[in-house]
């Protein structure tokens, strides 16, 4: 028979496995100086994470971190953009979306942080039952909604607060639905449609 305090030790375990997560941190050119800086931060106050991978074109040997080649995700920007200054930014919005599929061994959920966030206090993702924290912005930038709107019309602003935010926990069974169900519903990639509608107008 298991006891009481078997079960209590059993309903933990399944809590806190629910509540392990990865990091995945794009870095590019211009972030090489800035992660030095940040990465201790992250390491000594995010709360309950597994492994750190650095998205990177170069690996910059930060101790305690798994660094991950940039060109093992198979995104050509600027096949759809042609040449542009933020194709930089583009590409690593996809890094982010994609991490799931391409980091190997990666948790069920990660971690998104922005190179240049810095946690200067402790900080959980997740409550006592294990469900997690999102972070809201206030950031209202036009053209990141004009262009959600433009990938399907069912995706709108819903809420005053923005989703618009320097990190976001994402959990691969969910971000699997949404990939599947804009392959029934748009007969067509996903990642392809993100990079050709951030040029068209309204």
């Amino acid at each position: 028979m298991i006891s009481y305090i078997t079960l209590i030790h059993l309903f933990h375990s399944f809590i806190h496995s629910f509540m392990l997560f990865d990091i995945v941190i794009p870095v590019g050119p211009n972030d090489y100086e800035r992660i030095k800086r940040s990465i201790p931060y992250t390491q000594q106050n995010i709360i309950g994470y597994r492994n750190i991978y650095l998205v990177s074109a170069i690996d910059m040997k930060i101790q305690n971190t798994i660094f991950i080649d940039e060109s093992i995700f198979p995104f050509q920007v600027c096949l759809y953009l042609g040449k542009n200054n933020r194709n930089g930014w583009y590409f690593q919005q996809l890094i982010k979306l994609y991490a799931s599929h391409m980091i190997p061994d990666i948790l069920p959920q990660y971690l998104v942080i922005d190179s240049d966030t810095f946690f200067i206090q402790p900080t959980t993702f997740f409550n006592k039952e294990g469900i997690p924290f999102y972070n809201i912005g206030t950031e209202y930038n036009i053209e990141y909604f004009h262009h959600m709107n433009r990938l399907h019309p069912i995706l709108s602003k819903k809420s005053s607060c923005s989703g618009i935010t320097h990190h976001m926990l994402f959990k691969n069974v969910f971000w699997m639905n949404c990939l599947n169900w804009w392959k029934i519903i748009m007969k067509n990639h996903f990642m392809k449609y993100f990079s050709q509608w951030w040029m068209h107008p309204m």
